[in-house]
């Protein structure tokens, strides 16, 4: 069995060369001593500090950090999916309606993504709205159909490089009451 593997292992690497493949660059994160979700052995992860951008928000994504600039914090997209999220938000139940202002030099839709309680992570849980790039503030508005208590938001401006300013972002009931504004 050992040689099938190094056969089929040789031929992977064979095709991967040939197609010029891209190969992605290691994870300076990876822990090969972490714990084996299958067999509980290993050593616990270290905690790794996040990069925050602003009142508890996170940068993530195809971005190459965050800095102030005129008092809103800046982000340099440097690819194809820039976003920025965060798990602070208000105990809420249902549907809510996100809200951005923001300026931004990139391309593409902007997406607004929710997490739940019930189904955590934001995977299949967004809703896609048409961006304006021309460098001018604009205000957004979308409504989340969240399933279950709201437990993370996370907002994609765009989907190309170029620079993102967020003046404020919040999230409001259906019925217009504000739920949570974080202002930048």
């Amino acid at each position: 069995m050992p040689e099938l593997v190094n056969e089929l292992d040789g031929m992977i690497a064979g095709h991967l060369m040939d197609t010029n493949t891209p190969l992605p660059p290691p994870n300076p994160n990876f822990q090969p001593d972490a714990v084996n979700p299958i067999t509980g052995k290993g050593t616990p992860p270290k905690a790794q500090p996040a990069a925050k951008t602003a009142a508890g928000w996170n940068a993530s994504g195809t971005t190459a950090g965050v800095k102030r600039d005129g008092g809103h914090p800046l982000v340099n997209s440097t690819g194809k999916d820039p976003f920025i999220a965060t798990q602070a938000v208000p105990k809420s139940v249902g549907p809510v309606i996100g809200r951005a202002r923001i300026k931004l030099s990139t391309s593409g839709d902007g997406q607004m993504f929710w997490a739940s309680k019930s189904k955590p992570g934001f995977a299949g849980k967004f809703v896609d709205f048409n961006l304006l790039h021309d460098g001018r503030w604009h205000e957004y508005e979308v409504t989340l159909p969240v399933v279950g208590e709201l437990s993370g938001f996370r907002l994609d401006p765009g989907r190309g490089e170029g620079e993102i300013r967020t003046d404020w972002i919040g999230l409001v009931s259906p019925d217009g009451t504000t739920l949570k504004r974080w202002d930048f």
